[in-house]
């Protein structure tokens, strides 16, 4: 927060934070912005303890959701196998670590626009519905351009020619690792 108000960091719509059990602290420091301005963020979680005194993944998920008001999306994850003297068959290994993505949930989106002029509110609008089609989730971009907020920030001819877009491409096209993160 303080970086942004002394003009240290450029005001952002979505963030990927990676750094080593450190994410909640970096949350937390950007709380205002985040709940404010943000319409999702990408963050590795961890599942298991890799850092001294790093929040696990129920901690960052619950501080997310109910603080920030972003909702879980997807979730990737990583499993590490212990090393031992097993050759046959296929083993998964433990659940270490993975990226969770957190969108601005469709439910609350009209009131949380109601803070920017219509202009702002508008590119939020396009934001979201822009990484909601980078993650593959083209369902939640037609659930944003069919909702009855739209109107309100989005003629409906843009509207039309933006769903007609994502009819268009939605055959061939390939997600952020084919939809997952």
């Amino acid at each position: 927060d303080d970086l942004i108000e002394n003009n240290q960091m450029p005001n952002f719509d979505f963030a990927k934070i990676d750094i080593q059990g450190g994410e909640l602290a970096v949350l937390k420091g950007g709380e205002n912005y985040i709940k404010s301005n943000a319409v999702g963020i990408e963050i590795e979680v961890e599942f298991a303890k890799m850092y001294v005194n790093q929040p696990l993944f129920a901690e960052i998920d619950i501080y997310v959701r109910n603080t920030l008001g972003l909702e879980l999306w997807d979730l990737s994850k990583a499993h590490w196998k212990y090393l031992n003297d097993f050759k046959s068959g296929p083993t998964k290994g433990r659940l270490i670590f993975g990226n969770a993505l957190y969108l601005r949930p469709l439910e609350g989106l009209d009131k949380w626009l109601t803070k920017f002029s219509n202009n702002q509110a508008k590119e939020k609008l396009l934001m979201l519905i822009s990484t909601s089609l980078a993650y593959g989730f083209l369902d939640y971009a037609y659930a944003i351009l069919n909702s009855t907020l739209i109107s309100k920030y989005i003629k409906n001819e843009d509207r039309k020619e933006i769903s007609n877009k994502i009819n268009s491409i939605s055959k061939g096209f390939r997600p952020l690792k084919n939809g997952n993160i």
